[in-house]
């Protein structure tokens, strides 16, 4: 938690953050900008291998289109903006 500027405290949070001033009953919500990534690991694949695909930065509630060579396309829709 950051110390109190003008008067409000903030504590950030990897999605954006929240300030508040003693005495409030709720505190106000600043959701961050996302930025959607998606990694491969490893880079490189031999036929057969295992391959670990992540996802995120993506809103919650996106719909992904995953395309693999060779084999049909599939939709994954995400919760929260991450695989």
């Amino acid at each position: 938690m950051k110390l109190p500027q003008r008067g409000k405290f903030r504590q950030d949070f990897e999605g954006g953050y929240i300030d508040y001033s003693p005495g409030d009953a709720v505190g106000q919500i600043h959701p961050g900008n996302r930025t959607p990534a998606v990694t491969a690991t490893p880079a490189s694949v031999l036929p057969r291998a295992r391959l670990r695909l992540a996802a995120g930065g993506f809103n919650a509630g996106s719909t992904l289109r995953i395309s693999i060579s060779g084999q049909a396309d599939f939709l994954v829709k995400t919760d929260n903006g991450g695989l």
